[in-house]
């Protein structure tokens, strides 16, 4: 027993120093913020899925390393390389999502600077610009519409609870009164200002 203790805690070691590496590394290089968390940060489920994956990950590759070992020439140089990458594998999902996200680096900054949270389900922001906008939008996962071209002066006022899937987005921005809004239940036109041709416009989407 004592023998397989020596054994293992020297790859044990690796396998945990890589992936705190890899962890501090993700951290270090995140640009998000605790509004962007409560517009599309992940999910109740997605979190236990992310979890149970990660998790199946681990079994496969522990499983794996059981069986190909003994036909392994060089066992202890292939014992660190595996039990360093392992860790890689297992965090895939969110290592592909940072890199994806650091090519938006600047609007997930600027949408930040123009956002606040309760730290808890609620986010605002104000004055965001059609490109922050959309790309709030894209990554939003109920549905949010588009806006016209010349929108601008964004604001936005967000609830959303991802166990129980009830949320509440309030949309308003500046357009021109060239633009044609169709008022309803959802939109309405709130104000309108003659000596500047523009008109502010409101968007609200519940669900409970």
């Amino acid at each position: 027993m004592l023998n397989f203790i020596k054994r293992t805690v020297p790859f044990l070691a690796v396998f945990v120093l890589s992936g705190y590496i890899i962890n501090f590394v993700i951290a270090a290089t995140d640009c998000s913020c605790s509004a962007l968390d409560v517009y599309w940060g992940m999910g109740f489920f997605e979190i236990i899925f992310s979890i149970v994956v990660g998790m199946v990950i681990l079994l496969v590759g522990l499983g794996f390393y059981f069986l190909i070992r003994k036909r392994i020439k060089h066992k202890l140089r292939f014992k660190y390389i595996y039990w360093s990458v392992l860790p890689f594998l297992i965090l895939s999902k969110p290592i592909y999502d940072k890199i994806h996200n650091w090519k938006y680096r600047s609007v997930e900054l600027a949408i930040c600077q123009k956002s606040s949270s309760d730290g808890g389900r609620k986010a605002k922001s104000a004055n965001l610009d059609l490109t922050e906008y959309r790309y709030f939008k894209e990554h939003m996962k109920v549905f949010v519409p588009d806006l016209p071209r010349e929108a601008k002066n964004i604001d936005i006022s967000f609830y959303g609870d991802d166990f129980l899937g009830d949320f509440s987005l309030e949309i308003g921005f500046t357009c021109s009164i060239k633009e044609k809004i169709t008022e309803d239940e959802k939109w309405a036109v709130k104000s309108v200002d003659n000596a500047r041709a523009t008109q502010r416009v409101y968007y609200s989407n519940h669900m409970e």
